[in-house]
């Protein structure tokens, strides 16, 4: 589709105030490309890239977990795995 250096490529998400149930994605990267093609259609292509239509619950922000919540969701997890294997939950660690 085009000749762009690895840096070059981009991918765009625009959504308009007027319209908050819609996002238009534009990508000229061959990976994002494939990506949004099997979620959805592209309504418009150019010689360099392709542009999508999204509702909005098709796009998620999410805030990572700290390291002090990664911790502790391991502590569950490694909890919960030994009441899985003992059928007993610890009051310890």
């Amino acid at each position: 589709m085009n000749d762009l250096a690895v840096s070059e490529r981009e991918t765009h998400l625009n959504l308009t105030a007027d319209n908050r149930g819609v996002w238009e994605v534009y990508s000229d990267d061959p990976v994002m490309i494939r990506k949004l093609d099997k979620i959805a259609q592209a309504h418009r292509e150019t010689p360099t890239g392709k542009y999508w239509m999204l509702s909005a619950d098709q796009v998620r922000f999410y805030r990572l977990p700290s390291d002090s919540e990664r911790a502790e969701y391991k502590k569950r997890g490694r909890r919960l795995q030994r009441y899985q294997q003992h059928g007993v939950l610890s009051a310890q660690n």
